[in-house]
């Protein structure tokens, strides 16, 4: 996902491109797996210290149940919005004094724009916090680890603590 900019940043503050994306996200980062390609639309505006990145985006990946650990697929949209500063000006490739603690995306000195770094970090920030196979997932036993959406496990009932009996008669009779 690498793009050169170099005739975007000699040109005038305002100045636009758009591309289509069309790209294989399998080696991104080892924890995401990716079962579809990163697709979208961004759209780069040339400002007065380097290209700030719009556009909306979307994959699908595969992660892990919050309860039972089984796999599940989840669609994501991100809506990308990012400015990358110029690490050397444009027109002279002389270096541009970048204050140290800035966490900014970076154009290099080749004039190469890439946006690997930012749509994994999108991926990440648009993952649901506790994803589920399902909303009514009954997890795994706490107990024997057994996957509770095929069944019971053969595990005993916990002990009934003595201060509930009273009620738990109700609901018996």
């Amino acid at each position: 996902m690498q793009f050169h900019v170099g005739q975007l940043l000699v040109g005038p503050v305002g100045t636009t491109r758009q591309y289509e994306l069309n790209n294989d996200l399998s080696g991104l980062d080892p924890d995401l797996d990716p079962t579809q390609p990163l697709t979208g639309t961004v759209h780069f505006l040339r400002t007065a210290s380097g290209v700030l990145v719009q556009g909306t985006l979307f994959t699908q990946v595969r992660v892990p149940c919050a309860r039972c650990m089984g796999d599940v697929l989840v669609n994501l949209e991100m809506a990308l919005e990012e400015e990358f500063l110029c690490s050397f000006n444009p027109r002279t490739g002389v270096p541009i004094a970048i204050p140290t603690d800035s966490d900014a995306f970076l154009i290099d000195e080749h004039n190469i724009l890439d946006l690997s770094e930012a749509v994994r970090q999108y991926i990440f920030l648009a993952l649901p916090m506790q994803p589920l196979c399902r909303p009514d997932c009954a997890g795994l036993c706490v107990h024997c680890g057994h996957d509770l959406n095929s069944g019971p496990c053969a595990c005993p009932p916990p002990p009934l603590d003595e201060r509930w009996a009273t009620l738990a008669q109700l609901l018996i009779g």
